[in-house]
């Protein structure tokens, strides 16, 4: 896993790692914060989340990116974004296309969530509501399987939070 956060700008807190702490560190240090302007650089973070030299992907991995956000892109960037991302989905350096399934935390404002989720074969996703984060990141980590199949999946990691 790794992590690109972005407001007008993107920053790669950590490239992609196996180090399950490291990840807990750089998600600790992340924190939303007011903004003067409603539209973000969600093409900047894609573009930083796809750049192999700046996340570290290997030729072989499977390359998922979930977008999650609750505000627009810059409406001039999208686009070259959506080309971008289409171009990318098959790069011959990698054995296996790009996916990028984007996860809004609302149904407002984001409505070129679904374009940049179809742009790569990804699902668009609407949080109903902030505890269901968790079971859609790993729904879209196994390709957007059917919910019901990770149901029971799901309610296992549920009772050993609850011991």
């Amino acid at each position: 896993l790794g992590l690109v956060t972005y407001d007008d700008a993107a920053r790669v807190r950590l490239p992609l790692t196996h180090d399950e702490a490291a990840l807990v560190k750089a998600l600790n240090k992340v924190a939303a914060a007011g903004g003067g302007d409603l539209e973000e650089g969600v093409d900047r973070a894609l573009a930083a989340a796809l750049r192999q030299e700046q996340v570290g992907w290997s030729r072989r991995a499977l390359r998922i990116v979930i977008l999650i956000g609750d505000a627009p892109p810059h409406e001039s960037a999208v686009p070259g974004m959506l080309r971008r991302l289409a171009a990318s989905r098959d790069d011959p350096l990698f054995e296996s296309p790009v996916v990028v399934h984007a996860v809004a935390a609302t149904a407002q404002g984001v409505e070129h969530f679904p374009a940049i989720a179809r742009a790569t074969g990804g699902h668009y996703v609407v949080l109903d509501r902030a505890g269901s984060l968790l079971a859609e990141l790993v729904a879209l980590s196994f390709g957007g399987a059917p919910r019901e199949r990770l149901d029971p999946w799901m309610a296992e990691i549920d009772a050993l939070a609850l011991d």
